[in-house]
């Protein structure tokens, strides 16, 4: 056996995989929660720990939201917000929109969406698909607050990050099924 917080995460993390693609929601998230427990006795100093701390937060984050935790999820993100590794980035920034509009912090949710675009922008735009879940639901905090120019805005930068797969993302779906609910 090793006492390696990387090599245990890592397995871990396996685990939680396999749970959530055989519909064991609950036990995902439990086991990712396992994780988190780890982060402590990872080094933040060595490039070695780096991937295995940011996946931790991201699937922490996650998995907590698919599993109706959404406390949770929103712990994990500000956690991952307040990691001196990841601070100020638009990848943790993303994290902290989906539970604080999904918990009705609308205007909380929309000013961690303006500062996750401002991040993105300055790291140089990379690859957006991921961002996707934080813009629809920004989209959808906008027409919660009856702010159209908002919505419009923001339904734009859904489709610059989704890059054709915007018909297809089950949140955007989401996202359009609703504003046509609440405008019809």
């Amino acid at each position: 056996a090793t006492a390696d917080p990387v090599l245990i995460s890592s397995g871990l993390c396996a685990a939680a995989t396999a749970a959530l693609r055989s519909g064991q929601l609950r036990e995902a998230n439990r086991i990712t929660r396992e994780r988190l427990r780890l982060l402590p006795s990872m080094d933040r100093d060595d490039p070695y720990c780096a991937p295995e701390i940011c996946n931790t937060y991201g699937r922490a984050c996650i998995y907590a939201i698919m599993a109706g935790d959404l406390r949770g999820g929103m712990a994990a993100a500000q956690a991952g917000i307040d990691d001196d590794l990841l601070r100020d980035t638009h990848i943790t920034a993303s994290r902290l929109i989906q539970p604080l509009a999904l918990t009705g912090r609308f205007r909380d949710a929309i000013g961690h969406a303006g500062r996750m675009w401002d991040q993105w922008e300055r790291a140089g735009r990379p690859a957006p698909l991921w961002m996707l879940p934080a813009v629809c639901t920004t989209v959808l905090a906008c027409a919660m607050l009856e702010e159209p120019e908002a919505a419009a805005l923001w339904r734009s930068r859904t489709a610059e990050v989704a890059g054709g797969t915007l018909s297809t993302a089950p949140v955007a779906v989401f996202v359009d099924r609703s504003e046509e609910r609440r405008v019809g």
